[in-house]
């Protein structure tokens, strides 16, 4: 039972919304407006869009690793969430939106009791439990990842997270200059605490997206997770399939601990989740008519 709801609180990070980052993307101009279909795409409330660190390019399969980020921009004209007062969790962040939440997300993957159709106006009853650790593993330095957490779980009423945030090579990495692995690290770290909050949380922070410097931070990633009893490895990055991606699955292997690796957002296989060492996450969504 526990190692199903690990499962599921890790696959939930590959396509849940960053509440809480939505506003400083925009603010920030961190979305790319020139991206590929996959950057960019229209609904009837607003826009998908993904940050630069997402999109593809050709040569970086099997040398640079991607995100695996979109988000949806409202067309309504919204104060951006930085900007705004933390007040305890009454409902969605803005009334009309179908932003999910924790408990909206809980009641889909019944981890919670399902009512209301899973309404996220009209369901309140956040996820307990979890246990040992899981470490998201990212690539630069996020430096407001711990009150951006608290934040989050302040909107949401979750109880204070346990985060320790480490430098994979020892220093401190520098910022992403796109500003998009920020943003996966924050949905990584919200979506993990908001379905597993009694969970010990690591913030493995890579010194680049390279693959040598990402893995190097999944060996550190590894070792801690095993030393805290054992737990998950999540990764929401990769490229496509490249030659000699085999000599790399090794890093796969630590004693006591499940790997997960976001399978993309675009067709075709990607690698860490082509691994046979790692578990695939994706292809799963909700759709809405509330």
């Amino acid at each position: 039972m526990h190692a199903y709801r690990f499962r599921v609180v890790t696959a939930l990070m590959f396509f849940a919304v960053a509440l809480s980052n939505i506003g400083a993307a925009q603010t920030q101009g961190l979305m790319d407006p020139n991206a590929p279909a996959v950057g960019q795409s229209k609904s009837p409330h607003g826009r998908v869009m993904a940050p630069g660190s997402s999109i593809a390019r050709a040569g970086d399969a099997g040398v640079r690793a991607r995100t695996h980020l979109q988000v949806f921009v409202p067309e309504q004209a919204v104060t951006p969430f930085a900007s705004q007062a933390v007040t305890p969790f009454v409902g969605p962040p803005f009334a009309g939106l179908g932003f999910e939440t924790p408990a909206s997300l809980a009641c889909v993957y019944s981890l919670v009791p399902r009512t209301n159709a899973c309404n996220p106006n009209l369901v309140f009853t956040n996820p307990t439990g979890g246990f040992g650790a899981i470490a998201l593993v990212d690539a630069f330095h996020y430096p407001t990842a711990l009150t951006d957490l608290q934040t989050f779980s302040t909107q949401f009423g979750l109880k204070a997270p346990n985060l320790t945030v480490v430098f994979a090579a020892g220093t401190k990495p520098v910022q992403d200059p796109t500003g998009g692995w920020e943003l996966e690290a924050a949905l990584d770290l919200e979506w993990a605490h908001a379905m597993a909050p009694d969970a010990r949380l690591f913030l493995v922070e890579a010194r680049s997206n390279s693959f040598s410097d990402l893995l190097a931070a999944e060996r550190v990633a590894g070792n801690l997770v095993a030393s805290a009893g054992g737990g998950e490895v999540s990764n929401s990055w990769g490229s496509a399939e490249f030659s000699g991606e085999t000599s790399f699955d090794s890093n796969f292997t630590t004693a006591g601990v499940v790997y997960f690796a976001s399978s993309g957002d675009q067709p075709g296989v990607e690698y860490p989740a082509a691994s046979p060492n790692v578990v695939a996450a994706g292809g799963t969504t909700t759709a809405r008519n509330l």
